[in-house]
């Protein structure tokens, strides 16, 4: 696994990039595919913080794509930190790709032992008439809010990806390995657009487009 070490306003000395080299490069172990690793380094200046160091860790490779964010006192402490939160997240990674690989081969199996039905006449039925269409609308009370107490927010990043496919229990999945609080994904219950979240009162919550 290749691992692309990168420092913004700390110098990183040799012990560090060894460090991450050795525990970082072995991570591919959990799972194949993991072809490279992105390492980044930020410290924080202000003398007040101890937990001055910021770490960021980008795992990927073979559709995989983990992620992790830590700080700590230091380098050798943050780099532990790392270790330890991205082993969890490829340990969950590892179990849903051997219960794919388990469920898909059972569906194979299932398919091939089932006989194929024989053909069977089927009565013509009149056709049914269109169900009733109901339309509903909810109205929203909205309150005016002063301009003076809005707070102008800067939009300060944009950012283009690629929209998956995938079902909302794999889209927690894929939220958790990549370490955010809500992940925006393609449903394969609807064809729409939805997103993951975590609730504040624990969980997850789903929030559908409307079509």
């Amino acid at each position: 696994m290749d691992v692309i070490i990168s420092g913004r306003n700390v110098e990183l000395n040799d012990e560090v990039r060894e460090v991450v080299e050795a525990k970082i490069g072995r991570l591919d172990r959990f799972v194949r595919g993991i072809e490279r690793a992105d390492v980044v380094f930020q410290e924080e200046k202000n003398p007040r913080i101890t937990e001055k160091v910021d770490l960021e860790v980008t795992l990927e490779g073979k559709g995989h794509h983990v992620r992790c964010k830590v700080n700590g006192p230091d380098e050798l402490s943050a780099i532990d930190r790392a270790v330890n939160k991205l082993e969890k997240q490829l340990r969950k990674l590892k179990t849903k790709l051997e219960k794919n690989k388990k469920h898909n081969g059972a569906k194979v199996a299932r398919a091939v032992e089932m006989p194929a039905p024989a053909p069977t006449a089927v009565p013509s039925e009149p056709e049914a008439e269109p169900a009733e269409e109901l339309e509903f609308s909810a109205e929203l009370d909205l309150v005016e809010v002063p301009d003076a107490e809005l707070v102008p927010i800067e939009l300060v990043r944009r950012k283009t990806f690629e929209m998956l496919t995938m079902s909302p229990e794999d889209a927690v999945v894929r939220m958790q390995l990549l370490d955010h609080s809500f992940y925006v994904f393609n449903n394969a219950e609807t064809g729409r657009c939805s997103v993951v979240y975590l609730r504040e009162e624990g969980g997850a919550g789903l929030i559908n487009s409307a079509g």
